[in-house]
């Protein structure tokens, strides 16, 4: 008899101690969204991994999403948040020009984080300078290359490049800035200067490494680097920048990543 009483009494603990736990995601979710992540369909499209990232938090930390539809703009941002409750930290991915981002700033009961740089606001974003770094890096070979940077580049960003590249063990480097470029004989070929440059890209040898952005076109067959976002402790970035106090710019982690993938 003793032993029967004392075996239900463990089984009785076990189920008091699993019960919180059990109940902890429904408890969250009462509560409603301590952060929200509201996006819309051109944002959800260029970076996955933010989403992915925000919406595996649950039921762990109270992360709520709002997905709007494709080109919801200004508008389709102030309903959403009307219908959330006052001082709800937001992380804004919404295609908005920067007078609309200040309209929305300034007439919101929320904190607001935009995923584009706004000196009017908190923002978090790329390093395109820091992006090209680490490709520089991860590429680096004895081989002669080329790098065609952007119009609008400026000094200290291409310094930077180079001075990777040569840190890296990198082979003599020609930089060229758009739309100024001449042959492109060398072996390796980095494509910073976007679309514009694509018929020149595509006009290479297979046998051309070519390394860029993400979604740079290259010849049929050619392989190369490019950089997307560090997904490891991407969510948990995200949610300590929602509750930041301050507006400073923040750069999203970033990693190297075959671009043929």
């Amino acid at each position: 008899m003793t032993s029967r009483v004392r075996r239900t009494s463990l089984t009785e603990m076990r189920r008091a101690c699993f019960l919180p736990i059990l109940l902890f995601p429904f408890f969250l979710a009462s509560c409603g969204p301590a952060a929200v992540l509201c996006t819309d369909g051109v944002f959800r499209a260029a970076a996955p991994e933010v989403v992915g990232a925000w919406k595996a938090l649950w039921p762990w930390r109270g992360a709520g999403t709002v997905d709007l539809p494709l080109g919801a703009g200004l508008g389709g941002v102030k309903a959403a948040l009307d219908e959330l409750p006052p001082g709800v930290p937001v992380l804004v991915g919404v295609a908005l020009s920067a007078p609309e981002r200040r309209e929305l700033s300034a007439a919101s009961r929320h904190r607001l984080v935009y995923f584009v740089p706004d000196a009017q606001a908190a923002a978090v974003t790329v390093e395109r300078a820091a992006a090209w770094e680490a490709v520089a890096k991860a590429a680096a070979s004895s081989q002669a290359a080329a790098v065609l940077f952007p119009s609008d580049s400026l000094p200290g960003e291409r310094d930077r490049f180079e001075q990777a590249w040569r840190n890296a063990g990198g082979g003599p480097l020609t930089s060229w800035v758009w739309p100024r470029v001449g042959e492109l004989w060398q072996p390796v070929v980095f494509q910073w200067a976007g679309p514009d440059a694509d018929s020149r890209v595509l006009a290479l040898s297979a046998k051309t490494e070519v390394h860029g952005d993400p979604g740079t076109v290259r010849p049929p067959g050619s392989k190369g680097l490019t950089w997307g976002l560090r997904e490891a402790g991407l969510g948990e970035f995200l949610w300590s920048w929602a509750f930041a106090t301050d507006k400073d710019l923040h750069f999203l982690p970033l990693e190297t990543v075959p671009a043929n993938r």
